[in-house]
């Protein structure tokens, strides 16, 4: 029977014991570029073009990633989607927050619907511009 003769012990520092290939953080800082890569194609196609003619795999083309990267971040292209409308949304409302904020208590009503009203119409002469005839909302486009 054999016995096992370990071999010259070897000493490990604490520095050495693991190693990341990465630095800390870095993995999550891809992922966040990666989603806003996603979140930035898809927003530029679904503007292009409707809904229902940009696909899943158009957009993960135009972002530079893998169908398998937008399926993990937002798991179909309704809830890309979603994000997509919500992050713009985001935008929108923080302007009209903004807006609302500078806008005197005892304003006019005129003056309160300018201050909500004027961020989004700022956007529709660009959208009239598209070449597109249809516009997309969704699951739904309008014409």
């Amino acid at each position: 029977m054999r016995t096992h003769r370990p071999g010259p012990a070897r000493q490990v520092t604490q520095a050495r014991a693991y190693e990341a290939k990465t630095p800390r953080g870095s993995t999550r800082a891809n992922g966040d570029a990666t989603r806003g890569r996603i979140l930035d194609a898809a927003e530029a196609l679904f503007g292009e073009r409707t809904f229902d003619t940009v696909s899943l795999r158009d957009i993960t083309q135009k972002a530079g990633v893998t169908l398998a990267l937008a399926s993990y971040h937002f798991g179909s292209k309704e809830a890309l989607f979603a994000e997509t409308v919500a992050r713009r949304a985001a935008i929108l409302n923080q302007m009209r927050r903004e807006r609302l904020g500078k806008v005197d208590p005892g304003g006019s009503t005129e003056t309160i619907l300018d201050a909500f009203m004027r961020p989004l119409l700022r956007w529709i002469p660009a959208a009239r511009r598209r070449p597109s005839s249809t516009r997309s909302c969704g699951p739904c486009s309008i014409r």
